[in-house]
């Protein structure tokens, strides 16, 4: 199977995930969405939940690329716009999305564990990597655990991306304002 059929599905699953949710994107109405067969699904991904968890980990793979790793330079400023940009672009491009699959995690063990031990635990430990790699050199705080520094970067944006129209917020944000924000409080 070509891979743009298999990211066709993802995409299909993804798009009809955030309509509907989980239980309600059927397998059919996601081979359709894509425009293929529900046969090349289930040859593709064998079970549902095995579609969702690469959903989720097509997201993931997108904040940190295809080696798996943020890039890292001696420019702070650089690599936190570049994360938020990343982050935020995708939370808000795939807001009700994640919306929908979050809670599923909660209520799906297997899944939930799937997805931390393949995709979620390498993704936030690169993410750890590059607060720690700031830290190090002196350009961030060295009194914070990285992980949450990571957290208090990421969890506005992501907030921001989720609820912010509910506040009556514009979907855009300036990136660089709000990473100048951030580095006042803690810079190293």
């Amino acid at each position: 199977m070509s891979s743009s059929a298999r990211d066709r599905l993802i995409e299909a699953a993804l798009a009809l995930i955030g309509e509907k949710g989980p239980r309600g994107a059927s397998t059919r109405a996601i081979a359709e969405r894509a425009g293929l067969n529900e046969v090349t699904l289930f040859r593709t991904f064998g079970r549902k939940d095995d579609l969702i968890a690469a959903c989720i980990q097509s997201l993931f793979q997108r904040i940190v690329g295809p080696t798996g790793q943020r890039p890292r330079s001696d420019d702070v400023v650089a690599d936190l716009e570049a994360l938020a940009r990343d982050y935020f672009g995708l939370a808000n491009s795939h807001r009700h999305a994640l919306a929908r699959l979050l809670p599923e995690l909660r209520r799906n063990q297997k899944l939930a564990e799937a997805i931390l031990r393949d995709t979620a635990t390498p993704v936030t430990a690169s993410m750890f990597g590059l607060f720690a790699h700031h830290q190090g050199a002196g350009r961030l705080r060295s009194d914070a655990d990285p992980r949450e520094l990571t957290l208090a970067f990421l969890g506005p944006l992501l907030a921001h991306a989720m609820i912010g129209d509910l506040l009556g917020l514009p979907d855009a944000l300036d990136l660089p304002a709000y990473v100048a924000r951030y580095l006042d409080g803690h810079r190293g």
